[in-house]
């Protein structure tokens, strides 16, 4: 590879600053929550589809090879990292533009840079009809690199709500998926689909070009909403409740993505965000206080948490269904934002100091569900190595590795008893506790979210991981 020339070249059509080829400066896009390591010449940071465009086509004169992200908060599953050595990055962040959001049709188009913070903004500052369906991983993460590597957010598989692509491809030709490439379309934002084959697919999880726009649906605000939280008693029975789930899914009961997480999750998750909780309440909170209100309040060896959308009636009956299948399995409650609001101030004058704690310190995790995106759950990128972390809000910095992988399992007790024990088994054998999530999808499949969280300063840890 001669990277040279190429550096040389896009420092005349990029701006000062955006071509970086000093090793301090690119250490600080290699770093990265796993503890992985890859070799990177340089890095390239075009702000608009153009210069986009020129990185491409100077790419192919110099034979240099490049890896994009929208803004490489990809935590577990590489952050900035290209898949292999000699890769140049082209850090598409710079792009934060939101074109335009439709209050009619519900969709936004937006840029790669553009975070769920920004776009969840702009809607509540416009008082918008729709909301943006957000996912846990942070408030300052891409929606776009989320969505084109098949993201699955509180609500929705983001990647069903794609609209239209623009994409710069291998070649340096400008394309835009469905009809956006007829002249004066009115429905390019409006129909995914145009004339013939369905193009959009082939840049989901793939190099086949650089997405520099995109158009998605937005989540209509509904008259009524609510959020089932269970408790499941035994492990056991895991394989029957998506079975149960499966059926309510079938019925059109069950219409969002429901997140059902083992007993290690919650931990990872749950327990440091009561602990900085209390910890703002009372500076000498210790973490074992914090697992103690944890622990008081998470019933059973998993937790699921579902949402239930539309109007009051509708809401109510699905709940009272939902209750009657799924009640058996463990503690079932049901909670609205006016529920919520009430059982927090009558917890101020009853005395159940674990359960007050409890309810405050999850809210950020309980407004996802509302489209209101939080950092809260970062906090588990480092709670077994530390209390702290030098930025809560960027893993990478800190002292905690978090691998992830996300199989697809079938929504089968059979097969779900079947992943969880195989993963359970390769867990002891390496020494890992596996903290795993598990993802409806649309009553067929689950996702699974599958992590290992170690101490990425210790190089044989992060070898156990990687095997793992």
């Amino acid at each position: 590879m001669t990277s040279t020339p190429f550096f040389s070249e896009l420092g005349q059509v990029l701006m000062a600053g955006d071509v970086i080829t000093d090793a301090e400066h690119i250490a600080t896009y290699t770093r990265n929550t796993s503890g992985l390591a890859r070799d990177v010449p340089g890095v390239v940071r075009p702000r608009d589809t153009e210069q986009v465009r020129r990185v491409v086509e100077a790419a192919n004169r110099h034979k240099t090879p490049l890896y994009a992200f929208s803004r490489g908060r990809n935590w577990g599953m590489g952050s900035k990292l290209p898949v292999r050595s000699g890769c140049v990055l082209v850090d598409l962040s710079g792009m934060d533009r939101i074109i335009e959001v439709d209050d009619t049709f519900g969709y936004a188009v937006i840029e790669p840079g553009v975070t769920q913070r920004q776009l969840a903004e702009h809607l509540a500052k416009t008082n918008s009809r729709f909301f943006l369906d957000v996912t846990g991983s942070g408030a300052d993460t891409s929606i776009i690199g989320n969505t084109m590597e098949r993201g699955i957010a509180y609500n929705t598989l983001r990647i069903e709500l794609l609209q239209q692509l623009q994409v710069v491809l291998g070649n340096g030709e400008v394309m835009e998926t469905g009809f956006g490439h007829f002249a004066d379309t009115k429905v390019q934002h409006l129909c995914r689909f145009g004339i013939g084959p369905g193009l959009d697919g082939l840049f989901a999880q793939s190099n086949f070009g650089i997405v520099t726009r995109a158009t998605l649906r937005l989540v209509p605000n509904p008259e009524f909403q609510a959020t089932f939280l269970l408790g499941l008693k035994d492990g056991a029975r895991l394989g029957e409740l998506f079975d149960a789930m499966r059926e309510l899914t079938h019925k059109g009961l069950l219409e969002s993505v429901v997140h059902v997480g083992n007993r290690r999750r919650s931990e990872i998750t749950v327990t440091p965000i009561i602990y900085h909780y209390m910890k703002s309440l009372d500076p000498r909170t210790t973490r074992a206080q914090a697992a103690a209100v944890a622990d008081s309040q998470l019933s059973g060896d998993w937790s699921a948490i579902g949402n239930i959308m539309g109007t009051r009636g509708h809401v109510l009956h699905a709940a009272r269904r939902i209750r009657a299948a799924l009640g058996g399995f463990g503690k079932f409650q049901v909670m609205t934002p006016g529920l919520r609001d009430v059982a927090k101030s009558a917890l101020k004058v009853i005395p159940l100091r674990n359960t007050r704690i409890f309810l405050n310190a999850v809210e950020p995790l309980l407004k996802l569900t509302h489209g209101a995106p939080t950092n809260a759950a970062l906090h588990s990128t480092y709670w077994t190595v530390s209390d702290t972390s030098p930025d809560p809000t960027d893993p990478d910095q800190g002292p905690g590795g978090i691998l992830f992988c996300c199989p697809i399992v079938p929504m089968r007790a059979d097969a779900v008893t079947r992943s969880m024990r195989t993963t359970e088994e390769i867990g002891r054998q390496f020494g890992f506790d596996i903290a795993v999530t598990l993802n409806l999808m649309h009553g067929m499949t689950l996702e699974g979210v599958v992590s290992l969280d170690y101490d990425k300063t210790d190089p044989e840890r992060v070898t156990q991981a990687v095997a793992c």
